[in-house]
């Protein structure tokens, strides 16, 4: 299974931030959403690719003070993750002002 994960300290940014800049960003690039938490600060989304089935989340924790977003898939490949983490990361930070 290949994953990929990114956590980063929430800072001046608030949880609600997080949870609409993840469904912005999921929307922005196609991503279908099937499943919302907003008591949880929780999006999550999946894609398919030439490689197969591609899931994402994005969950805030207002407890820790962090954020992480998480993609990961049984068949594609490592780098066809990487890349797609990467891609909701630098949509992410742009729906947050980064």
């Amino acid at each position: 299974m290949a994953r990929h994960g990114i956590t980063q300290k929430l800072k001046d940014i608030k949880p609600e931030q997080i949870y609409k800049a993840g469904k912005a960003t999921f929307d922005e690039l196609g991503m279908e959403i099937y499943k919302m938490r907003p008591f949880a600060f929780l999006v999550q989304a999946r894609t398919t690719s030439d490689e197969g089935l591609i899931n994402a989340n994005i969950i805030a924790n207002s407890f820790v003070k962090e954020w992480s977003l998480t993609v990961k898939s049984d068949t594609a490949s490592q780098e066809t993750v990487d890349a797609t983490a990467h891609k909701i990361f630098s949509a992410l930070e742009k729906h947050l002002g980064k």
